[in-house]
């Protein structure tokens, strides 16, 4: 957000500016709304234009919160996240919210043949392992090592700067 708000390309602060966010499930929904709650105050305290946010919710279906993912299209979502809307390159890293998930999973999978590394949130510690086995770097459980929306992105920072 800071190169976004110092840069003169309009074409560099358009993609600097816009954040996907894979899966219409409840943990895509909600990570669309901490965005948008977030985002707008941090990018105005550097006096940029609120206005140029875009927050995009990527879904293979038509409605969110629908039931479960038709095998497949997860890593069609996936796919679009990582190499189309994201356009990650090897060595970035990438946060992938409910890495348990099937679409999480695919991400991670897409992401790391892809040469990313890979921040992963899990809801229970047991989970940890097996989103690591998956190809997950560091996973954060949500539950018990965040503490509010703001610590939140903040944590996910500090692990993709400093681990």
């Amino acid at each position: 957000m800071q190169r976004a708000s110092q840069t003169d390309d309009e074409t560099q602060r358009r993609s600097l500016l816009t954040f996907a966010v894979v899966g219409a499930g409840p943990t895509g929904v909600e990570m669309a709304a901490t965005l948008a709650d977030l985002l707008p105050d941090w990018y105005a305290q550097l006096g940029g234009d609120i206005r140029q946010i875009r927050i995009v919710l990527i879904n293979h279906g038509k409605t969110i919160l629908a039931g479960d993912v038709n095998t497949g299209f997860q890593y069609v979502t996936a796919w679009l996240c990582v190499m189309e809307a994201a356009q990650a390159q090897a060595g970035e890293t990438l946060l992938v919210i409910g890495a348990t998930g099937e679409v999480g999973s695919a991400v991670t999978q897409i992401a790391k043949w892809k040469g990313l590394r890979v921040l992963g949130t899990v809801r229970r510690d047991n989970d940890r392992n097996s989103v690591q086995q998956s190809g997950v770097d560091v996973a954060i459980n949500s539950e018990t090592e965040v503490s509010s929306k703001k610590y939140y992105l903040d944590c996910c920072i500090k692990y993709s700067l400093h681990t």
